[in-house]
């Protein structure tokens, strides 16, 4: 799952979605392109064994759903789903249908490096999880019992998870629904009170930008992590 969801378009930001950001360039069929930056999100799945992506979009994404279309051209089914209301936790239940019974992988389009998404997948497997996540570095975890504590700020990008934090998050929706929306980081205190095995992964270093306007942050670290870079240069 890539959520395709934030409000991001007003006269005084970029007015192009997030996820189209250009931050880097590829080669399709002998022409040079760009590579947006949801791009690193989708290889990093490929790559990580994922078979399927379902992007939640509001209306603000339709260049989203135009570029990538039914994702035959990059190599693995994309489809969409339709969604009106802010936040991760709405926008994973507007997709219920599509992954109960389904390990998710769960990617924010704004990783930098492709390779965190295996990383993360990987320590959720070795480690029988049934929430994993990667932070940032100054989130304190327990290493035995999982996360003490953590923010949304702390977040870092991937999230992976197993059907038992689906049918979880979906019941405690519909339970706090008249009364206010429920963010992602109360689902994780709610995993840890249902005793569920949740784990958190560090970045080393900063891997994740969170909005339009960290677009040259996001460009810089490229080309500090990979071979190919927006203006050609292998600065490794």
């Amino acid at each position: 799952m890539i959520p395709a969801i934030s409000d991001d378009v007003s006269p005084t930001r970029y007015t192009y979605p997030f996820e189209m950001l250009p931050v880097s360039c590829q080669i399709v069929e002998g022409t040079e392109c760009i590579r947006p930056l949801s791009q690193i999100a989708i290889e990093g799945m490929i790559v990580a064994g994922v078979e399927q992506i379902v992007m939640p979009v509001n209306e603000h994404k339709m260049e989203v759903m135009r570029y990538y279309r039914n994702g035959t051209q990059i190599g693995i089914p994309i489809s969409y789903v339709f969604d009106g209301y802010a936040g991760f936790v709405n926008a994973i239940n507007s997709c219920y249908h599509v992954i109960r019974g389904a390990r998710v992988v769960m990617v924010a389009p704004g990783i930098t490096k492709a390779s965190i998404v295996s990383t993360v997948v990987q320590y959720h497997i070795k480690n029988k999880a049934d929430v994993t996540l990667s932070v940032s570095q100054n989130t304190k975890v327990n290493a035995e019992s999982g996360i003490v504590a953590v923010t949304h700020g702390q977040m870092s990008g991937v999230f992976v998870w197993e059907p038992a934090f689906t049918e979880l998050l979906r019941e405690r929706t519909i339970e706090q629904r008249e009364s206010s929306t429920i963010s992602f980081q109360e689902m994780i205190t709610h995993a840890i009170d249902a005793e569920m095995n949740v784990k958190a992964v560090k970045l080393p270093y900063s891997q994740f930008v969170n909005d339009a306007s960290s677009w040259s942050k996001a460009v810089t670290m490229l080309k500090q992590q990979e071979n190919m870079l927006i203006d050609g240069i292998d600065e490794n």
